[in-house]
Formats: structure tokens, C-alpha cells, sequence
């Protein structure tokens, strides 16, 4: 409930994961490992990569360009929120997450589409539907489904919301109070209007793809 961009994000990631993930998970880039717990409601055995340690407990630290320590075909379910704008050559993560999935198993994936600069310089690309489709169609990846998660008000609201919250979270009265005031104004606002004025997502804030390997690839 911070923003109205990272509440549709967050939802939306969370409704792929509990319907595909199964069996042997790793979260890649998964900085503060924000989706352990519902992964591992979900998978097997769950596993994590970040370039760095952000959290305790990361499995591999390293780069998602050349997953060396992983083995092909190891893993069921592949989970990678908000990670492929920060990557310089997406096709070749997309290439060395193609062979540590399983046959049949399932990539879900999220990236922006509006997003302002972050984590500079490291910030490559913003992605549409369809260089989307283009990039996994290429690496033999099907599309099982791709939604957007927010819109241009969500992603508008986020910078008011960010705002608000950052400016007064050191006051502790006042913290419950914007917090407040702001999940039910800015970030219920803005997700009716998404909702009511760019029905066809035109303005899409980023989205959410579900991709499954070929049974007959390994």
C-alpha cells in the first residue's frame, strides 16, 4: 500500500506466483527476497541469486548474464521481478534462464514499462508487450499469459505517494497518518482511475508475463 505502482506490482506478481509456481524455485535478483514467503507456500525447495547480498541467506551471489553455478534443467519454476531493465544483454539472461528451467517449467517474469532512472547507472531499458514477446518467442520461451500491472495514473501516484510517505516516515504519529490518507486516496484513487480511463493499457506502468519451456528443450 506504499504506492498505487507498487501495490499493482505486487498483487499482480503475487496472483502468477501462487497460480504457476511448483516444485524447485529460484528467485532471481531477489534483493530483498520481498516474495520468499509466498514462493515457498508455493514450491518445493526455494533458492535466490542477486548480484549482491541484500538479504540473508542468498543461494548464489552473482550476475544472471552467466549463471555458472547452476546446472541446466534444474528448476521448475524461475521467478524474476523488476531485474531484466537492469541487465545490459537481456536476450543472454533470457538464454541462461531458458537452460536452468525444466522442460515445461515456467518463467514469471515483471518489468516496467514507465519507470523513472534508478539504480543508475545500471538502468538499460523499458519494455513494451511486444519486444516482450519478441525477446522470449526467441528464446523458445511460450507465452502462457503477459497483463500489465498498473497504468499511467498508478505510475504518477507512485511519485506522490514516495513523496509523502519518505518525507514524513521519521515522525511516528504522523507515519500511521499519511500512510493512511494515502492508501485510500492516492493509491485507491489511482487504480480506479487506470481502471476507468486507459481500459486498453496504452499507458501500460509495466507488466507481468508467465512463460513456460518447450516440453522437448533441455
Amino acid at each position: 500500500w506504499l504506492s498505487p505502482l507498487l501495490y499493482g506490482n505486487y498483487t499482480s506478481v503475487l496472483s502468477a506466483i501462487r497460480e504457476h509456481v511448483t516444485g524447485d524455485t529460484i528467485d532471481l535478483g531477489c534483493g530483498d527476497k520481498v516474495f520468499e514467503g509466498a514462493i515457498r507456500r508455493q514450491a518445493t525447495s526455494y533458492e535466490s541469486l542477486d548480484i549482491e547480498t541484500r538479504a540473508d541467506g542468498v543461494t548464489y551471489i552473482g550476475d544472471i548474464h552467466s549463471m555458472s553455478g547452476v546446472s541446466d534443467a534444474q528448476y521448475d519454476s524461475v521467478v524474476c521481478i523488476e531485474v531484466l531493465e537492469h541487465v545490459p544483454h537481456p536476450w543472454q539472461a533470457l538464454s541462461e534462464i531458458h537452460r536452468i528451467l525444466k522442460p515445461g517449467g515456467v518463467l514469471i517474469l515483471s518489468v516496467p514499462h514507465l519507470s523513472r532512472l534508478h539504480e543508475e547507472p545500471n538502468d538499460f531499458f523499458r519494455y513494451t508487450r511486444y519486444g516482450l514477446q519478441s525477446l522470449l518467442t526467441d528464446q523458445d520461451l511460450t507465452i502462457v499469459s503477459l497483463r500489465p500491472y498498473a497504468g499511467l495514473f498508478s505510475f504518477l501516484g507512485h511519485q506522490l505517494s514516495m513523496a509523502m510517505v519518505i518525507s514524513l516516515w521519521h515522525v511516528p504519529v504522523v507515519r500511521q497518518l499519511i500512510f493512511f490518507v494515502n492508501r485510500w486516496t492516492c493509491v485507491a484513487l489511482c487504480r480506479v482511475l487506470d481502471y476507468c480511463i486507459d481500459r486498453r493499457r496504452v499507458f501500460a506502468a509495466g507488466y507481468v508475463v508467465v512463460a513456460r519451456k518447450g516440453d522437448s528443450h533441455v
